[in-house]
């Protein structure tokens, strides 16, 4: 199999979190290769454990030497990736099923029913059904007729193909894929590997939903169109799927993409033609970050550190990392030219995402971990975030992001804890500079969530629905921080630290009122929003948190330390 060469000119627009359509369109190219190696794998790790399916391979390989085009376009149906890729992760032993046997490996006899449907091909072939449904990927699925009784969770059912169609035998229903609007992508809401990581049952939308979709699917390109005609047809080109996610809170759209699914993108019904914009420029971009990731190496396997990513309430490694710079460098540019026009929440969205890539990007400058491949690519989002027009809605939210995650995430060393509470409890004026040097290190916080609460807050003050319902993770004192009543904030936040002096949401927000009502340098609402987890490690045993937070900040002097990568443990 020949190597994939991108043309520099694609390549560089790519490294900077750009792409025309034509450059999408030869990473769809690279990206054919990539599935058929990836079948390639499956067939060879299959045939290892003795399970070789050869009458489904022989007749996915005729299919595709009968009508190559059509079969490209079906094996390149994002479902089929995910699949292919779970079901070598299980075969190899890397991954755990909750199915019986091999049935997750024999969907491979679904792929090859659907690619000789496509190819014209005549014939018949078994293929797995699941709780009385067949799915043939990127054509529909069909539900079987219920005789009455009890389902078997596994089943198997015969599909006839030919003239260009496939039927399954006993269906009552057909439920084709539906168009979305944009280019030729479809609403994917039945294929079981639509997802990311295993299987689902189908969730079949009403036609009313699935033409509201359609609305705003076409308004969100709308959208994009007005402000990146050259990033619109770029995702008309690549796009394939968007799968629907269950309904999320305003102003918290769910959204993913994966690595084994080009082309797909997941998200929840948006707030808005402009959210849903954003958000297909976010997850596409993943997914061109993605088909890189397969022409080349960005980074060491094997480093284990994990980083602060200053969009998730999760430590992340570096992979994750590369791919949060990537897309929130796109993001941030699309809000950018959508705040020209004076609207104060793209104002809001422009300046947090600017400066959060900006500060995750620094602390990727030197890492070691990166390749020459790597280090290439953070100079070309630098470059590229740099070449933003500066301004816009200032906001604590990046505060209040990094403080919460320093405080859920790292440990203090015992003996520095110890320190500085012997320090504090015989009344030095201020602990010794290495008793507040950075040394924590990672431990992931499982609890650890809603960090965007007051954000998401200031959306909907911003958008003028206020004051909004309910805000998950909000606490008492995160509205009244949202109206710009520092004062009412901080008692409120006090009262919540009398009652728990650990109070994560309490102690960050205590150190943002602070920082609005008197200044940003001070000394309390320093320690507060820099060191949060100095302030914790004291409060554990049993010092105040406020009081202990006063006397650390006199020895914050310098700037704020990026997070720490360290291993975690």
């Amino acid at each position: 199999m020949r190597p994939h060469v991108l043309p520099r000119a694609d390549l560089e627009e790519l490294l900077a979190a750009r792409g025309s359509a034509a450059a999408v369109r030869r990473l769809a190219d690279s990206e054919w290769s990539w599935r058929l190696q990836l079948l390639t794998a499956l067939r060879r790790a299959l045939t290892d454990a003795g399970r070789d399916y050869t009458d489904a391979w022989q007749l996915l390989g005729r299919a595709q030497r009968t009508a190559p085009g059509p079969v490209r376009e079906l094996l390149l149906h994002p479902g089929v990736g995910t699949w292919a890729a779970h079901a070598l992760r299980l075969v190899r032993g890397s991954a755990v099923s909750p199915h019986p046997g091999d049935v997750e490996p024999r969907r491979l006899y679904a792929v090859a029913a659907a690619a000789a449907a496509v190819a014209g091909l005549e014939g018949r072939l078994a293929v797995p059904a699941w709780q009385g449904t067949v799915s043939l990927p990127s054509l529909g699925l069909a539900v079987l007729a219920d005789p009455g009784g009890a389902r078997e969770e596994w089943s198997e059912a015969v599909v006839a193909f030919g003239g260009g169609a496939a039927r399954v035998a006993g269906a009552a229903e057909w439920l084709p894929l539906r168009q979305l609007g944009i280019g030729t992508a479809v609403l994917d809401d039945v294929d079981p590997y639509r997802g990311l990581l295993r299987a689902e049952l189908p969730q079949r939308l009403s036609d009313a939903d699935c033409e509201e979709w359609r609305a705003v699917a076409e308004a969100g390109l709308e959208v994009l169109r007005q402000v990146d005609p050259d990033a619109a047809e770029a995702i008309v080109a690549g796009l394939r799927v968007v799968v629907p996610l269950a309904a999320a809170e305003p102003h918290r759209p769910r959204s993913a993409s994966s690595g084994d699914a080009f082309g797909a993108v997941l998200a929840s019904f948006p707030d808005s033609a402009e959210q849903f914009a954003a958000t297909l420029v976010h997850e596409f971009a993943h997914n061109r970050l993605g088909a890189l990731f397969h022409l080349q190496d960005f980074y060491a396997e094997g480093d284990g550190r994990l980083r602060y990513a200053p969009w998730r309430d999760d430590p992340r490694p570096l992979g994750g990392l590369l791919q949060g710079v990537y897309a929130f460098t796109a993001v941030a540019r699309f809000w950018q030219a959508r705040a020209t026009g004076g609207d104060q929440l793209a104002r809001f969205e422009a300046a947090l995402w600017r400066r959060q890539t900006r500060r995750a990007l620094e602390s990727l400058a030197d890492d070691p971990a990166l390749t020459g491949a790597g280090r290439r690519l953070v100079a070309a989002l630098t470059a590229e975030l740099a070449s933003l027009p500066e301004g816009g809605q200032t906001s604590p939210a990046a505060s209040d992001h990094a403080a919460a995650w320093r405080a859920w995430h790292l440990a203090v060393p015992r003996e520095q804890a110890e320190g500085l509470l012997r320090r504090y409890r015989d009344g030095a004026e201020r602990p010794e500079p290495e008793l507040t040097a950075d040394q924590a290190v990672v431990v992931p916080a499982p609890a650890a969530a809603d960090f965007d609460a007051r954000a998401v807050l200031a959306r909907h003050r911003l958008t003028g629905a206020w004051p909004p319902p309910s805000v998950g993770g909000a606490v008492p004192g995160d509205r009244e921080l949202a109206e710009r009543q520092p004062r009412s904030a901080a008692e409120a936040y006090r009262a919540a630290l009398r009652d728990d002096p650990t109070h994560v949401p309490a102690l960050v927000g205590l150190g943002l009122a602070l920082a609005e009502e008197r200044t940003e340098s001070d000394p309390t609402a320093l320690a507060l929003l820099r060191r949060p987890e100095l302030v914790l490690a004291l409060a554990r045993h049993g010092a105040p948190p406020e009081p202990t937070a006063t006397w650390l900040g006199h020895a914050l002097l310098s700037p704020p330390p990026v997070p720490t990568a360290n291993p975690g443990h």
